[in-house]
C-alpha cells in the first residue's frame, strides 16, 4: 500500500524481503522506513546512496539527511547499506545481524533516543564518517550486546555507549576510542573477548568501562 518513491515505508509487525538492490538518488533520502516491531530481511542485495568517504582519516563528502533504514523496533539482516548521506542504520530497539554497513556519512548504526535492547551481531562495519556503533543517543542505552562484529576505519569512535555487553569483535583502526563509555549515572559498558589495534593513532584503544575476562591490544598495524 505504499506509494511509488522514497522512503518505502512500510506496515508496523510485519516481515517483509527485498527482491533487488534500492539506489537512492542525493545524500538526503531515506530509502526505507520500517514500521514498528517488523522484520526486513536485505535477502543479499544492497542498499546504496551517493556518498563516499575514504580512510586514514575516515573522511566523506556528499553528505547529508538520508538513513538506509530508518526504524524504532523491529531486525535488519542479510545484505548491505553503503553510501548513505547519513547513518547506514538509525533506531532506538533493533537487532541487525549479517549486515555490511559501510561509507555512510554518519554513524554506522546509531541508536536514536535512547538505545533499547539492541543486539548487533557478524556485522562488518567500515569506512562510516561516524562512530561505527553508536548506542548513546539520547542520553544512553538500556540493555544491548555487540558480538562477533569487525568494525574499523570509522571516522569516530568503534562502539560507544552504556549499559552494553560488547564481545568478542575486531575492533581496528578507528579515528577515536575503539571502545568508548560515557558513565553517565554510574552506568558503564563492559567488554571481553575483544581484539583492539590501531584505535585513535593506537593512542588509546578503551575510554571507560569494565573489562570482563581476557581481550588482546594490539600493536599499530598498517593497511
Amino acid at each position: 500500500g505504499d506509494a511509488p518513491g522514497f522512503p518505502v515505508q512500510t506496515s508496523a509487525g510485519q516481515s517483509y524481503v527485498l527482491t533487488s538492490s534500492l539506489a537512492v538518488p542525493d545524500a538526503n533520502t531515506t530509502a526505507i522506513q520500517l514500521g514498528d516491531n517488523s522484520a526486513l530481511d536485505l535477502g543479499g542485495f544492497r542498499i546504496e546512496g551517493v556518498t563516499s568517504c575514504s580512510a586514514s582519516p575516515t573522511l566523506c563528502t556528499n553528505t547529508g539527511t538520508g538513513i538506509g533504514v530508518a526504524a524504532s523496533s523491529g531486525s535488519v539482516r542479510n545484505g548491505r547499506i553503503r553510501q548513505m548521506g547519513s547513518h547506514g542504520i538509525r533506531g532506538s530497539g533493533l537487532v541487525v545481524e549479517n549486515v555490511i554497513v559501510d561509507g555512510n556519512g554518519g554513524d554506522g548504526i546509531s541508536g536514536a533516543g535512547g538505545a533499547v535492547g539492541w543486539m548487533v551481531r557478524g556485522c562488518r562495519i567500515q569506512l562510516n564518517g561516524g562512530d561505527g556503533i553508536d548506542l548513546n543517543g539520547g542520553g544512553g542505552s538500556d540493555g544491548a550486546l555487540v558480538e562477533r562484529n569487525v568494525i574499523r576505519r570509522n571516522g569516530a569512535t568503534d562502539v560507544i555507549g552504556v549499559e552494553l555487553l560488547i564481545r568478542d569483535n575486531a575492533i581496528v583502526g578507528n579515528d577515536s576510542y575503539g571502545i568508548g563509555s560515557n558513565a553517565g549515572g554510574g552506568t558503564v559498558a563492559a567488554y571481553g573477548g575483544n581484539y583492539l589495534t590501531d584505535n585513535f593513532g593506537a593512542n588509546l584503544e578503551v575510554s571507560g568501562g569494565v573489562q570482563l575476562g581476557i581481550g588482546f591490544v594490539g600493536v599499530a598495524l598498517a593497511f
